[in-house]
């Protein structure tokens, strides 16, 4: 019902006056805390970009190389220079990240600096790579940019056959040192964005317990306006004190506010439902990449963790499966990182069709995977039922990994140790799997073999 408040005395009007000024000052800081956690989470995904691209663009360089050694076609190696020269992603967003943060993050801009150092490194290796095959591929030099034609071959490396020089040159990108190289770049990048996610999520929740305290000031406000308006209290009731109840109601039970009462305090409640179900968003988006790994989707070597320690002296049937990719390194070598990260991606996809809702699929680091089997009927055949179930979910995975498909067209298999125990995720478990696995790769891979010993 909307009401006019026309008769009230001078006193009452008085005290309107000052609930209006109290009003205003209230919204300033309401909207100051929904303005600063705003600017934090916007900031957060901008640096996550540049972060991103400097490794983009760090996996562009290395890919170009290694397509000009593969394939001698002149424009992989043209493009890699257009990025090195012209496009400058990687400096442009180191640039962006150090005008954003200022001195705030020294330390990730300084990993974030040596990750550029290492990708700066490596274009010697790159590009003594691109001379050696432009060679032996006998690509005229006056096609060769610049920085390539510049470049001095050692004098031992002249007189090698065209062979060995091109054998130098796939040495060069695609060696272990190399690879070593580009772990370091990426190792340094992904924890520099640990730094910067911890930063501001302790800023997301300042500002949120910033409008927190917001919100109960106005509850001491109302308290002390209460005294003013005693004469029309009815009034007062209809229109401020029954909607702030109802506010305070559903800020303790977390919910949104319903739209009721003064014209004020509806425009209060839209404001705070935004920020409510904001807030609530950038919590589930922030939890979400704590727990999961950002390739793969699913659960991360931390989340894991914490389901061992949760599962631990339970007392309950559980078991523990450790996957590993067979011989994920040559996909990589051969076919390139976007095609071992498109292997990796289609096992996890795999890993949550075939596993139950009771079962966790993890990422535990590079190509590694682990399961942990957590409703197992606590029976005489209960462990027996789940090594069959579990063997032929394997074979049906691996007979699955072994035709391509369209979204990773190269074939694959993985192996599998898995251990059991009857008193939780705890004691050699974890060992034990990783023995049975040790036994599979040593069996021929492709399978999964059991440990004899359950817990």
């Amino acid at each position: 019902m909307k009401v006019k408040i026309r008769s009230l005395s001078i006193g009452l009007l008085i005290g309107a006056l000052c609930m209006t000024s109290c009003t205003v000052v209230w919204l300033f800081f309401v909207a100051r805390s929904f303005l600063k956690m705003s600017q934090d989470v916007e900031n957060y995904v901008r640096l996550q970009d540049d972060v991103r691209r400097i490794g983009k663009a760090s996996d562009f360089l290395t890919d170009s190389a290694r397509q000009f050694v593969v394939t001698k076609n002149i424009r992989f190696m043209k493009g890699y220079f257009d990025e090195v020269n012209e496009r400058k992603n990687r400096e442009n967003s180191l640039g962006d990240i150090m005008e954003c943060v200022g001195s705030e993050l020294e330390d990730s801009v300084a990993l974030l600096a040596a990750a550029l150092g290492n990708s700066n490194d490596l274009i010697i290796y790159e590009v003594h790579a691109m001379k050696l095959a432009a060679i032996s591929a006998g690509i005229p030099e006056s096609e060769y940019p610049a920085e390539v034609a510049a470049f001095v071959i050692p004098a031992e490396e002249v007189s090698l056959p065209e062979k060995e020089k091109l054998a130098l040159a796939y040495k060069l990108v695609f060696d272990e040192h190399y690879a070593n190289e580009k772990e370091r770049i990426m190792s340094r990048l992904e924890m520099a964005m640990m730094r910067i996610l911890d930063r501001y999520k302790r800023l997301h929740d300042a500002s949120w317990r910033d409008f927190r305290d917001s919100l109960l000031k106005q509850g001491v406000f109302v308290a002390i306006m209460l005294a003013l308006v005693l004469s029309a209290f009815i009034l007062i009731e209809k229109l401020i004190l029954r909607p702030i109840m109802v506010f305070m109601k559903c800020i303790r039970e977390q919910t949104e506010i319903e739209l009721a009462g003064a014209v004020e305090f509806r425009y209060l409640a839209a404001v705070y439902n935004r920020m409510f179900l904001s807030n609530n968003a950038a919590k589930a988006k922030l939890k979400f990449e704590a727990e999961h790994d950002s390739l793969t989707g699913i659960l991360n070597r931390g989340a894991f963790e914490s389901l061992v320690k949760e599962h631990c002296g339970s007392g309950k049937i559980v078991g523990l499966l450790l996957l590993d990719v067979d011989k994920f390194k040559k996909i990589n070598d051969m076919h390139g990182h976007e095609m071992g990260d498109a292997a990796l991606k289609r096992l996890a996809d795999m890993m949550t069709r075939y596993f139950r809702d009771g079962d966790y699929p993890v990422r535990y680091g590079g190509d590694e995977f682990a399961v942990l089997l957590t409703e197992i009927p606590d029976s005489p055949d209960g462990i027996g039922s789940a090594i069959k179930a579990v063997r032929e979910k394997i074979d049906d995975i691996n007979a699955e990994l072994l035709v391509a498909s369209a979204d990773c067209p190269v074939p694959f298999s993985v192996s599998v140790g898995a251990a059991f125990s009857k008193n939780g995720a705890g004691g050699r478990l974890f060992s034990n799997a990783d023995i049975a696995l040790y036994k599979m790769k040593s069996a021929g891979r492709c399978g999964v073999m059991f440990s004899d010993e359950i817990l």
